[in-house]
């Protein structure tokens, strides 16, 4: 168990005028379990821009990937006994820490996941937090045949004990049923999204999906939903200070069979037996290095037909996905998701790295290794920095993080090509800054060393 280690977040009293600039209001202080997963850095993301909340307290045994100035990073396993120290002043806390794709020992598995989720809203309660937002799953419901279509969030929870995620999200839900009843004065919230799809799926599904490939084992449908409207639901319900559970998934849920023509994808047919058999030597394949363990209960329960109505998010949280349906969840994936880096840029990048800065910049005005995130199917992660004066390139994300700069590769290819210019770029809102504006300065310091040779 990890002690707790903090940057020193503290609890603050924040206020802030609303839209009319006169009356003022209180922001809200959220905490975050979970902050450095791919979708703890979407909901840190979507938090920071909310000017209801002030603060934002990034949870997890490894630092948040995103920083701002309201991101306050702390150190802490959700199973510390202490968690509520970290919890104290806080508004709202949305619990995402959770063991997902790789298989773990049943005993590390449910002391992570069921454990340390009682943990954590045990702890809010004692720090006196009035919110608790839970990202549930579709298998809390259980992964099993027989439920109506579509599912709705009143439907009966079927405990599945062969399917250790299935069982820990049922166990959990099982508690927050017996915590809410104990706890009236606290707002409980229960999201329960399909299979999210997004640029940073971080299992074998999305490293598929990134080469434009459906998989399935089964002509069952695919329940979809793009992670950044899950996010968006996230801060809707602490906006709201919704209560209850709601189901988050894109309209007109498709087969592979059905979305791969539509959104230009192919389907990957893979054989039950083939898919339980590689589940089942995944251990072994740990070993050498190939990929991580599976549950073999993913590939049993493929077959299955899980369907949800969302419609209840829609009415109640005022969700408006910007991916409707599947098809545009799955379209907006083509479009937008990194499939390999331009052979222009990286090479570029390449013959950039060791070469001397000109201009070094003061100590002071250093902001350390910047990551550049070209969006796009030509694009990636890359890391810039110096070394001792001289350009410093890597590809990926900065470890540990540092300001970020977010623009279109294809626009990125243009500024190397003289046919945009930054300025123009940033007319039109094409260039996102996280963490502050001097991440920026270096990533246009590189544009103007790169156009140079």
């Amino acid at each position: 168990m990890s002690s707790i280690a903090t940057t020193a977040p503290t609890a603050k009293n924040h206020e802030a005028e609303d839209t009319q600039g006169v009356l003022p209001r209180r922001t809200r202080r959220v905490a975050v379990t979970g902050a450095a997963g791919h979708f703890g850095m979407l909901v840190l993301r979507r938090l920071a821009k909310d000017p209801s909340v002030g603060s934002i307290l990034a949870l997890d045994v490894r630092p948040p990937r995103l920083a701002g100035d309201k991101i306050e990073g702390a150190k802490a396993d959700i199973r510390d006994e202490r968690l509520d120290e970290l919890f104290a002043g806080c508004d709202a806390v949305v619990h995402l820490a959770f063991a997902i794709h790789r298989y773990k020992p049943r005993d590390l598995f449910d002391s992570i996941n069921v454990e340390g989720s009682k943990n954590v809203f045990r702890a809010a309660q004692r720090a006196g937090v009035s919110q608790v937002v839970y990202a549930s799953s579709v298998a809390a419901y259980g992964m099993v045949h027989g439920h109506p279509q579509p599912i709705l969030e009143d439907t009966r929870r079927v405990y599945q004990p062969e399917f250790a995620y299935s069982r820990a999200k049922f166990e959990v839900e099982a508690f927050l049923d017996e915590f809410e009843g104990e706890n009236p004065e606290m707002t409980v919230t229960r999201l329960r999204p399909v299979v999210m799809v997004g640029e940073r799926m971080e299992s074998l599904m999305g490293a598929t999906l990134r080469r434009r490939f459906l998989p399935t084992t089964s002509g069952a449908p695919f329940p979809v939903v793009w992670d950044e409207d899950v996010a968006e639901a996230v801060a809707l319900a602490i906006e709201q200070e919704a209560e209850g559970a709601f189901n988050l998934s894109a309209r007109e849920t498709r087969t592979a069979y059905e979305l791969a023509p539509e959104v230009g994808m192919k389907v990957l047919p893979i054989p039950r037996w083939l898919g339980l058999a590689a589940a089942h030597l995944s251990p072994l394949a740990t070993r050498f290095g190939m990929g991580g363990m599976i549950d073999p209960a993913w590939i049993r329960s493929s077959d299955v037909p899980m369907v949800l109505d969302s419609e209840k998010a829609r009415r109640e949280l005022g969700w408006r996905p910007q991916c409707d349906t599947a098809v545009d969840v799955m379209r907006h994936f083509v479009r937008n998701v990194p499939r390999r880096l331009h052979r222009r840029i990286a090479t570029s990048l390449r013959r950039l790295h060791g070469r001397p800065q000109p201009e070094p910049l003061v100590p002071e005005n250093d902001p350390g290794d910047v990551h550049l995130h070209l969006t796009g199917p030509v694009g990636g992660d890359i890391t810039l920095g110096t070394r001792a004066d001289r350009w410093h390139v890597d590809f990926g994300l900065p470890w540990p993080v540092g300001p970020a700069t977010r623009l279109a590769a294809e626009s990125f290819l243009e500024l190397l090509e003289g046919s945009r210019t930054w300025g123009s770029l940033a007319d039109e809102g094409m260039l996102v800054h996280e963490g502050g504006p001097s991440g920026g300065e270096i990533v246009l310091r590189a544009v103007s060393a790169l156009r140079g040779a």
